[in-house]
């Protein structure tokens, strides 16, 4: 999905002072709002900022001051993940 959003040119300048990467600080925000409302897991967070580990995505979370609240898809995430390093007993 594309996203289009028209900006006045002054307001454009004020926040490039503060973002260089304006396309990206507004993905970013989306991401964060939406995991604050409940609306995104970290899964799916760390999907939509490109971030390879839900453990950085919990840093970035944990950064800006952002807590975790894991969601049942979060904790089903979680366990799939400790059962790939469940030793195999026989």
């Amino acid at each position: 999905m594309t996203i289009t959003i028209e900006i006045p040119p002054d307001i454009e300048e004020a926040l490039r002072e503060q973002w260089q990467d304006l396309p990206r600080a507004a993905l970013e925000a989306v991401a964060l709002e939406g995991y604050k409302q409940g609306a995104l897991t970290l899964g799916q967070v760390g999907a939509l900022l490109g971030m390879e580990s839900r453990w950085d995505v919990r840093q970035y979370l944990a950064d800006r001051g952002v807590g975790i609240v894991l969601s049942d898809a979060d904790l089903d995430d979680d366990l799939r993940g400790l059962r790939k390093l469940e030793p195999r007993t026989k």
